[in-house]
């Protein structure tokens, strides 16, 4: 992937679902040199979570290698927003998508903030919008069976074999957020699903991504 790819955005709607969902091909990606910049929907919904949570971010970060990362609303917004005007989520996920080969993007899944912002990429990165990646992909989380958009057909398998320790380290960074073993946000529920996913591709631990756009790639 990195041979055609030289920077990539991963949008996520909290610190921790761009690790869930696709830190190990973001360790992979930074490995092969490629730039990868983070833009959040927000970071924590008090002053008191906020400080934890930027702590835990910088820690992930550093061990998955990413370039840079800018948080979009203000602190307090984390569970609120879908209350936010969605021209604002648009607008600043369209000023940071342009010059990126490729944008990682979430499914909706259940939560009301991950709703939000998957409908303000949607619109973002919508056909005939003005800039135009060469790859759009939608990661998933661990939770693997719950509302999943199934109109989405193409899949893409990356083996992150080689990179699961590292998911892993930044996971463990995320401290706060973990939850018991059965949970799905646990160490036990990510490699499940690594192994997985793995198993679809023959290898060890794999991440699967559901193909929104693919263009001037090969």
């Amino acid at each position: 992937m990195g041979r055609s790819i030289n920077k990539a955005l991963v949008i996520a709607p909290h610190a921790d679902d761009e690790t869930f969902g696709c830190g190990g091909t973001i360790a992979k990606l930074t490995f092969e040199m490629v730039q990868v910049d983070l833009l959040l929907g927000s970071l924590g919904y008090d002053n008191e979570s906020h400080t934890i949570r930027r702590k835990e971010l910088d820690n992930a970060v550093d061990i998955l290698g990413i370039n840079n990362y800018k948080v979009i609303t203000h602190i307090g917004a984390e569970r609120y927003q879908d209350r936010m005007p969605q021209y604002g989520l648009i607008d600043a996920i369209e000023k940071e998508i342009q010059d990126h080969d490729l944008v990682f993007i979430p499914y909706p899944s259940h939560h009301q903030d991950h709703i939000a912002m998957h409908r303000a990429c949607m619109a973002a990165l919508r056909p005939g919008a003005m800039y135009q990646p060469k790859m759009i992909l939608m990661y998933e989380y661990t939770y693997p069976t719950w509302e999943v958009p199934d109109q989405y057909n193409g899949r893409l398998f990356v083996d992150i074999s080689y990179w699961i320790d590292k998911k892993i380290g930044a996971i463990l960074a995320y401290n706060s957020q973990l939850r018991g073993e059965y949970n799905p946000v646990s160490i036990r529920s990510s490699k499940i699903m690594a192994k997985s996913r793995g198993l679809s591709i023959g290898v060890d631990c794999a991440e699967m991504f559901y193909v929104i756009q693919m263009k001037d790639i090969l």
